[in-house]
């Protein structure tokens, strides 16, 4: 690699590098693990919250404690897993293959829940997007089932 040849940068990166494999050895996972094991602490402890415009952090889970608190951060995932459990478990994935799409972006938005603010901004704006298209969707698919079309169409 022609950057990793410069004399300047070679030590830098080898360090760097190794890090990855020794993760006991990385001083920017050290200093995460101990900020967020002190945050933590005080956000679990924070039963009302500091409001919607309380502190920004990098970790959603994080953010949701300090700013709901967490009686409302319960609360709140609780309301989150209402809206998104029937888009993955409906009967209509088969009719809509447009639901696959949906199921895909809502899960990959799950995953990155923990370790940053998936919820907000341009990356949330999609979350809730295709969340809100998803329940439209069933809603759609309901009403046609219990349409006459629906019925006509299946005997």
């Amino acid at each position: 690699i022609p950057i990793a040849s410069n004399d300047r940068l070679s030590g830098v990166l080898g360090d760097r590098l190794q890090t990855f494999s020794n993760l006991q050895g990385d001083g920017s996972v050290n200093a995460r693990r101990s900020t967020y094991s002190a945050l933590l602490s005080d956000a679990i402890t924070n039963y009302l919250g500091e409001g919607l415009g309380g502190k920004r952090l990098d970790s959603n889970l994080l953010a949701m404690l300090f700013n709901l608190g967490s009686v409302m951060t319960v609360v709140y995932l609780f309301s989150l897993a209402l809206m998104i459990l029937p888009i993955f478990y409906t009967e209509y994935t088969n009719l809509d293959p447009f639901f696959k799409v949906i199921q895909a972006v809502i899960a990959a938005s799950l995953v990155r829940i923990p370790v940053n603010s998936s919820l907000v901004s341009f990356s949330g704006f999609i979350f809730w997007y295709f969340l809100g298209l998803g329940l439209a969707g069933i809603k759609y698919w309901n009403a046609i089932k219990h349409s006459r079309i629906y019925e006509n169409a299946n005997h």
